[in-house]
């Protein structure tokens, strides 16, 4: 039998000072959050641009949850950064392993991902329990000499394990029971059923990876559940790990085996994830003693399993025979049949989530708890001790295909392979099941096309940070501007374009060679700066602001960047005999900014009284207004004839879609609603060519249809 200890080695000891090096760390918080999106913003430009942290983040209004990456030398500026936040003075943060990402491949994250959903899914209303009664919170030498009392005294306590059954499968603390549970959303029934018969004055201890999950399990035993001593690892798992690495007590280590980390640590099988020598898991397939986890080379299962080599070299790298016969299909064969699960997947059936539950989830959820006392192997961890229902009931993936309402289409020679493959999948359609698209047949045969095929999990975050990545990099000036928005007005510098419309608008102006542009809504200057850095010499760009608050904000972003930090610099000065309200910014050479400050209306006004015409037009201002700014730049031909008008928040967070949705029985707010008017106004005027982007907050991009007559605004 292979041996079930094997030796652990220090990881990136050594490379404190390398830059590549990076720390893992934690961050989680219950507290009332409200303008989650602005915080959003905030923390992608603060931490990730300005720092270089790269994770996942949940925000929601009860809080903050953060699993990062940060490098080594930012750590502290880090820690600085997160407490200097009024809204994050209690949040909790871990330090844990040091990771190095001199290879990208081996990396745990690769940017920063900021989801707005709950911290943890755990089904519990927000404001249900009171999360600052949560338990005692034991420091890790506190826990540690716990689980040391209950080896010596097994009556003494209760110890839970928090996590989901294929966490605590690969490790576990000395004397843990084990939820069989393969979401946290069931923790709750599990704990009550487990403790049905247990004193409420016995001692309760409770753990999980980052300590949130125990937050909420530690609130809801002492308030709930009526247990008077629950005590909670504080910082979890990864708290833990830290204490016995940095004391040298890893031999001594209560945790057996492996921690379960929720990034790709644990399937490239990083030895910062081994906590001790121990072996406490099986291969799934042959059994031998092996806690390496991996991904099933069959994308339309990707199962986390354990395998030992040799198993996975004879299944191709695969969980099961079944998916290596997936595998080895024709690549024609292959796509069509992710092709019918994408489909069905689009009909709510999800494939991973229906393999996750059958596929071996039975015997690998109900292993027995493991002690000191128990030998090595005593979880099924050697040869001929299987775990009860991995190898021996695991249904075949047909069991799982034939599952699926298959609604794609799937083209004739296909189908004989197919059944081939999944013997028991029935009544194959060889049309798709879908709303037809304007201008179909009822019952007209289609084809796969490859938009059938695109993954929908493909997150926008990643889209965004991979379309950014290969961006062209903005101008200097603007770069500073964007960091004065974020650090002057955190809250709202999600205002701002971004990076990717900045440089959207900077390839029209420059491919349209405009010389005069318009800005309604200055904002803090960021989107002047990008028009004025794209124009030639001789361009000039004026910009409407009716905040006088905001204008004061742009001119001081403007002001402080002078010719010695940058090439191309905007300053600041008096125009001589200006109207009073009329500022212009000016570089030595030549390039203006007109800042004007007042209504955008009667801005226009003013400038059409002098006969003023622009080559490049955006709009970003009074949304309830929208509609009369175009009618008045297009009927006063305040376009140039090879003019274009490009328009912001045309899509308002995806608000106008649901709300001019026949099939939306809900309320919608004024300012949707009128933005839902503008758009329909814009799509039928018959003096404009328009294209809507669905890019950022929506643009449209407007031209003539007919270049309009040339001469004055007045003829």
């Amino acid at each position: 039998a292979q041996s079930s200890r094997i030796a652990i080695s220090r990881h990136c000891s050594t490379h404190a000072a390398d830059p590549k090096v990076h720390r893992c760390v934690n961050v989680y918080m219950y507290n009332k959050l409200s303008a989650i999106e602005e915080i959003k913003d905030n923390l992608l430009f603060t931490w990730h641009k300005q720092l270089g942290v790269n994770g996942r983040v949940y925000l929601h209004p009860e809080g903050i949850n953060a699993q990062l990456t940060v490098p080594e030398k930012n750590v502290q500026a880090f820690m600085k950064k997160v407490k200097s936040y009024p809204i994050f003075k209690s949040a909790q943060i871990f330090q844990g392993d040091l990771v190095d990402a001199n290879n990208p491949d081996d990396a745990p994250f690769h940017s920063l991902h900021i989801r707005l959903r709950p911290l943890v899914l755990d089904g519990i209303p927000v404001n249900e329990l009171d999360m600052t009664k949560t338990g005692n919170a034991l420091d890790p030498a506190e826990w540690h000499r716990a689980i040391k009392e209950k080896t010596e005294n097994e009556e003494s306590m209760e110890i839970l394990d928090c996590r989901n059954f294929y966490e605590s499968e690969v490790g576990l603390f000395d004397g843990a029971h084990r939820l069989p549970i393969a979401k946290h959303l069931d923790s709750f029934d599990e704990i009550d059923k487990h403790l049905e018969q247990v004193d409420k004055d016995k001692k309760i201890l409770i753990y999980c990876t980052g300590g949130i999950r125990c937050e909420k399990i530690g609130a809801y035993l002492t308030q709930k559940a009526g247990y008077k001593n629950v005590n909670r690892l504080h910082g979890g798992i990864n708290n833990y790990v830290k204490y016995v690495r940095e004391n040298d007590m890893v031999s001594e280590s209560v945790f057996k085996g492996k921690n379960w980390v929720f990034d790709k640590r644990l399937v490239t099988n990083d030895q910062s994830t081994r906590v001790s020598e121990h072996v406490i898991s099986n291969c799934h397939v042959c059994n031998t003693p092996i806690d390496d986890v991996y991904n099933c080379s069959n994308v339309m299962c990707n199962l986390l399993y354990l395998a030992c080599p040799k198993c996975r070299k004879e299944l191709n790298n695969c969980c099961s025979p079944e998916c290596k016969s997936v595998v080895e299909l024709p690549d024609e064969v292959k796509k069509s049949m992710n092709a019918a699960l994408l489909q069905s997947k689009r009909g709510g059936f999800d494939f991973a989530a229906r393999s996750r539950s059958v596929i071996g989830i039975e015997g690998r959820k109900s292993l027995p708890s493991y002690t000191e006392a128990d030998k090595i192997g005593s979880l099924g961890a050697k040869e001929g001790n299987a775990q009860e229902g991995t190898t021996a009931t695991r249904p075949l993936i047909q069991e799982v295909i034939k599952s699926i309402p298959v609604k794609a289409p799937l083209t004739s020679p296909l189908e004989a392979e197919l059944k081939r493959v999944a013997t028991n999948m029935k009544d194959i359609p060889t049309k798709p099941a879908r709303t037809l698209r304007t201008g179909e047949r009822e019952g007209k045969d289609t084809k796969v096309t490859k938009e059938d095929s695109i993954d929908p999990e493909i997150n926008s975050e990643e889209v965004l940070d991979y379309s950014t990545s290969h961006t062209s990099e903005q101008p200097q000036i603007v770069k500073g501007i964007e960091t004065s928005t974020y650090e002057e007005l955190p809250r709202r510098a999600h205002n701002i374009v971004g990076p990717l419309v900045a440089q959207l608008i900077r390839t029209l102006i420059r491919t349209s060679n405009a010389k005069s542009a318009l800005e309604l809504g200055t904002f803090s200057g960021y989107s002047a700066s990008v028009i004025a850095s794209a124009l030639p010499r001789e361009g000039y760009v004026v910009t409407c602001e009716s905040d006088p608050r905001m204008a004061e904000i742009a001119k001081r972003n403007f002001a402080k960047y002078t010719e010695e930090d940058y090439e191309r610099d905007i300053v600041l000065h008096k125009k001589e005999n200006a109207e009073d309200g009329e500022e212009v910014l000016d570089s030595e050479e030549g390039k203006k900014i007109w800042l004007r400050v007042g209504d955008a209306a009667d801005t226009l006004q003013k400038l059409k009284e002098e006969d003023s015409q622009f080559d490049f037009i955006f709009i970003d201002a009074d949304k309830r207004r929208y509609i009369d700014y175009y009618n008045f730049i297009i009927d006063n031909k305040m376009m140039s004839p090879t003019g274009m008008m490009l328009i912001d928040n045309v899509l308002w967070k995806g608000k106008v879609v649901s709300g001019s949705s026949v099939a939306n029985s809900e309320p919608v707010d004024k300012k949707t609603q009128t933005l839902i008017e503008f758009n329909d106004y814009v799509k039928n005027d018959k003096r404009t060519e328009k294209v809507m982007l669905p890019m950022r907050d929506g643009l449209f991009l407007v031209t003539w249809a007919e270049k309009p007559n040339k001469g004055t605004l007045s003829e």
